[in-house]
């Protein structure tokens, strides 16, 4: 008699198929490609409709969504708008929302860990903080075509220590998790570097003393 692998769901997610997608992508890498559409329309005034409806995935043109999703955004009447939705900066909130929220819980998937959710922000104050626009990019992937040096693992990633790569004067800052969870943000990235220029430093003033022990 076989008994069925129970299928184990934690956080709502399933576990299982998450980790059986990676391996998939690991051996197919091109089925990561995905492509998503987004189509809006000028109704009146700051008041706008975006329609969202198939995309492509996985090889293929996505058929599961039988209706299209439609989001209307307009401003308040304050702001010169007719409040017949809400604004684009409250579609950001939820969009920071939606992404904070799944990332907490699809990072909380391995053996032993628990329920723990995302705590997410909830204002947004653009011109308080001097950010004139907002820009987001997808569909980034890593790759070094130009790099011909042996100091890349099997996914093609280079291998290093905290930023200091097996080949002699070959360093990297600003890598996914270098030192830290902001090693690729600004205010993450000026710690590597210190700590990058101090092997630098090292390096040189060792050359150095080799250099004038020889002479």
């Amino acid at each position: 008699m076989t008994q069925a692998a129970c299928r184990r769901a934690l956080n709502g997610v399933d576990v299982p198929t998450l980790f059986a997608t990676l391996d998939a992508v690991k051996t197919a890498p091109e089925i990561a490609d995905f492509q998503f559409r987004a189509r809006n329309t000028w109704v009146s005034g700051a008041h706008s409709r975006t329609v969202i409806h198939g995309f492509y995935g996985a090889g293929q043109e996505d058929t599961t969504r039988t209706e299209p999703f439609t989001y209307d955004a307009d401003h308040p009447t304050v702001l010169v708008g007719g409040g017949h939705a809400p604004t684009p900066v409250e579609f950001l909130l939820r969009r920071i929302d939606a992404f904070a929220e799944r990332s907490g819980i699809a990072t909380e998937t391995g053996p032993g860990r628990g329920g723990a959710r995302a705590r997410c922000p909830r204002r947004a104050r653009p011109a308080a903080r001097r950010v004139p626009l907002g820009h987001r990019a997808t569909g980034f992937r890593r790759s070094y075509p130009w790099l011909h040096v042996p100091v890349l693992d099997d996914d093609g990633d280079i291998r290093h220590l905290n930023g200091n790569t097996a080949s002699p004067g070959l360093h990297v800052i600003g890598m996914r998790w270098q030192t830290r969870r902001s090693s690729t943000f600004l205010d993450g990235v000026r710690h590597d570097a210190a700590i990058v220029v101090a092997k630098v430093l090292k390096d040189l003033h060792g050359q150095r003393t080799r250099v004038g022990s020889a002479a």
